[in-house]
């Protein structure tokens, strides 16, 4: 019942370097994890302490949201050794993809510039994208650019114009269009 998309936004906001892409949006990986049985009790000593600080009166969200962080990326971590799904060489290529969406997503939304940095064409990586995240090479980018805009937005909510110019935008107008139309909303309400 806690665990919105929203949610799940704003704890992914407020992480520095975003483990949420890589791992939430990749089919490459098994949809089960197998842990270890010490590993298994340390994720239900975090759920349960989510779940004493949910039940306290007066519970401040940020800490749940923390918290659900810390048991995400702990996950992730553990998740990197349970690869399956595409093969070694998409899942390399689909990684090189990644990290170049984190150098430059603040600087390039074009999948197609994307694309020829990596020698391939638009539709090979699309196809890449498709094959190891179910997701086009647009959406990836479109998610790693909102979720850096979120978490500015939680950081300096005040400062719309300065995240839009620091983020690539270089008119407010299409900074609003774009986080309205990824969003549902306007970046300040």
């Amino acid at each position: 019942r806690i665990i919105t998309p929203t949610f799940f936004s704003e704890c992914a906001a407020n992480i520095r370097y975003s483990y949420f892409v890589p791992f939430h949006l990749s089919l490459s990986y098994a949809s089960v994890m197998h842990l270890e049985p010490y590993q298994s009790h340390n994720c239900n000593s975090m759920m349960n302490l989510i779940s004493s600080n949910i039940a306290e009166q007066g519970a401040d969200s940020i800490v749940v949201k923390l918290l659900f962080s810390a048991i995400v990326l702990r996950l992730t971590q553990l998740r990197s050794s349970q690869q399956s799904g595409a093969d070694v060489e998409h899942r390399q290529r689909f990684s090189e993809f990644l990290a170049l969406v984190e150098r430059r997503f603040h600087l390039d939304r074009e999948a197609k510039s994307y694309a020829k940095q990596m020698h391939l064409s638009y539709k090979a990586l699309n196809q890449l994208c498709k094959c190891c995240s179910g997701r086009t090479a647009k959406q990836i980018i479109n998610f790693r650019l909102n979720l850096e805009i979120s978490r500015k937005l939680r950081m300096q909510a005040d400062c719309v114009q300065s995240i839009a110019f620091e983020l690539g935008f270089d008119d407010i107008t299409n900074f609003v269009r774009y986080f309205k139309r990824l969003n549902g909303k306007t970046p300040t309400g």
